[in-house]
């Protein structure tokens, strides 16, 4: 059906080409950078750690 749809419609037919991370699982490794550049993934834990940090730090403002 969306393929129907991307005929006529440009966004349908865009999307189309990003379905892939739901139909069947993949993995991502970050070997091939890290050993040419040296360095190496931040571990989730620690990045979601950081990120959830910095936006307590940050003041917040509600307009009005």
């Amino acid at each position: 059906m969306l393929r129907f749809g991307g005929l006529f419609i440009p966004s349908a037919r865009e999307s189309i080409e990003m379905f892939y991370p739901f139909e069947k699982d993949f993995a991502v490794s970050s070997r091939k950078f890290s050993d040419r550049f040296g360095l190496r993934a931040t571990p989730l834990e620690d990045a979601l750690a950081a990120t959830v940090g910095w936006y307590r730090t940050r003041e917040t403002s509600s307009p009005g």
